[in-house]
């Protein structure tokens, strides 16, 4: 029998406190071990996940830092700011190791994404400035030779150099982003004030596509781990965006998937890291969801907000979202959902300026004008979601099936299957003498089946780590042929769409 539903309780935020002024943005490393954030009162500063330990500060910019990026070996730093620099630092020891001039504030720097043969593309990185006085608005692609990773004093040769200028008027206007997008993540994206999302051949600077994305300036994009999909959002339409990458970024190649209105201006949008493709594909046609995939949030300026009060007593919370039926996006449950809001509930009291999901994507990362940084833990709401997930629920597994030895058998060993449903051991009343515990299993994972123990339970392990064996309910997955059958149905049913 599944468990009486509970209330199920929340951790309380983790809020770091060490920002004297508006935090910027905020940066996982590869590891999802260390957050970066920057703000505007100079400071780079490194905390530990999950645990929000304050481990170093990278001091060296002379003004507001609007931007930072992680190495994809996660060793070095890049930080950018309104004192046109771009820095680069050590990780480890917050070492200053060079520094390149923009032509005017720069407003966003990252990382190309890819380390390729003998190191290449980690010496690559994309970087934006406004345009100041008689200089033109830009974005650069920036090249930093080895000398630099040695330490390099301000007018020494060998620091980084730009390899490829992207000006005024070719640019509609200065970008306010750029990042690396497409599969291979060698194609520029550039967001701009005018609403526009333009892609760039990194390698040329030819101009590859051009989407209008938003109505009014694109406040940030957003990419999950493999870059095929990309998230934009903005202020002026406060709406959240999904947009499909993967057939190409030339014109009527980019597809909008799905969207959702807020009930606010909108300044930041997250992605959760693993989202695929598919997944969205899956939940567009039907086949239900428990995960938080999106997260937004901005709010009302601070001098709105003191002039006219705050809209809406949680306009400073941010908003997770997950992919709904069709074409839209839709709320995903909250930690309090079966509770109202509470005004001065413990939240931002600011806009919120950067949202980043953990690696697990059970962590939300809020970065805000009040200065703080807060870490909400999602995985309270994500069990209650799996308890009140419909039409799926596994029955009890008795307790012969849940004590008996996992050994190889003729009977369902050998078979792959892969899960269609989320399962993890908050959803089932275990039996306390149980020998094994369930496999807790996400959608999408390919599963290694060792034994059918009877009952609609099979025992396995999720393929590639066969040091955790557990039961899991076969009502939840499908053989592999059974599920590429199912796809194939609901990209069909799609394209009809």
């Amino acid at each position: 029998a599944l468990k009486k539903k509970e209330k199920v309780k929340s951790k309380e935020d983790v809020v770091l406190q060490k920002h004297s002024r508006p935090v910027t943005h905020v940066i996982m490393d590869p590891a999802g071990k260390t957050l970066f954030t920057c703000g505007k009162d100079k400071l780079v500063l490194a905390w530990s996940l999950p645990e929000g330990e304050y481990l170093r500060t990278f001091e060296g910019h002379r003004g507001a830092v609007w931007s930072c990026s992680v190495s994809p070996d996660g060793q070095y730093l890049l930080s950018c700011g309104a004192d046109n620099m771009v820095l680069l630092w050590e990780v480890a020891s917050a070492r200053q190791l060079a520094e390149a001039q923009l032509p005017g504030v720069a407003r966003y720097v990252e990382w190309a994404p890819r380390v390729g043969p003998h190191g290449g593309a980690l010496r690559r990185a994309v970087a934006c400035s406004n345009s100041f006085k008689d200089r033109p608005a830009a974005i650069a692609l920036l090249d930093f030779p080895a000398p630099c990773f040695k330490g390099l004093a301000a007018g020494d040769p060998g620091g980084p150099r730009p390899v490829l200028t992207i000006e005024e008027p070719v640019l509609p206007s200065g970008a306010t982003q750029v990042a690396f997008a497409g599969a291979e993540g060698i194609i520029i994206c550039s967001a701009h004030t005018s609403g526009e999302v333009m892609f760039w051949h990194s390698g040329t600077g030819q101009l590859l596509g051009l989407l209008e994305a938003q109505e009014g300036p694109v406040s940030m994009v957003a990419f999950p781990r493999d870059r095929t999909l990309m998230a934009s959002c903005g202020r002026n339409d406060m709406l959240v965006k999904l947009w499909d990458l993967s057939a190409g970024v030339a014109p009527g190649q980019v597809k909008l998937l799905q969207s959702q209105l807020s009930d606010r201006p909108l300044n930041a949008v997250a992605l959760r890291p693993s989202l695929s493709r598919g997944e969205v594909l899956s939940a567009m046609t039907g086949c239900p969801r428990s995960s938080c995939d999106v997260l937004i949030g901005g709010g009302q300026d601070a001098r709105d907000v003191a002039l006219v009060g705050a809209g809406t007593d949680d306009q400073f919370e941010p908003l997770p979202l997950r992919m709904g039926e069709g074409a839209a996006l839709v709320g995903w449950l909250t930690r309090d959902s079966d509770e109202p809001a509470k005004k001065g509930g413990g939240g931002h009291f600011g806009p919120i300026h950067c949202l980043s999901f953990s690696l697990d994507a059970e962590i939300c990362i809020s970065a805000s004008e009040d200065g703080n940084v807060r870490l909400r833990h999602l995985w309270p709401a994500a069990q209650q979601q799996q308890q009140q997930q419909p039409g799926v629920a596994p029955q009890q597994p008795s307790a012969a099936q849940a004590g008996q030895a996992l050994r190889p058998s003729s009977n369902g060993a050998g078979t792959r299957m892969i899960a269609k449903h989320d399962f993890g051991p908050g959803m089932v009343q275990w039996p306390a003498e149980a020998q094994v515990q369930p496999l807790a299993i996400r959608r999408g994972q390919e599963i290694e089946v060792s034994q059918d123990v009877g009952g609609g339970w099979a025992s396995g392990w999720a393929v590639g780590i066969p040091s955790v064996v557990g039961l899991f309910p076969t009502s939840f997955a499908l053989t592999v042929n059974e599920y590429q059958q199912l796809q194939q149905q609901q990209l069909q049913q799609l394209q009809r769409l």
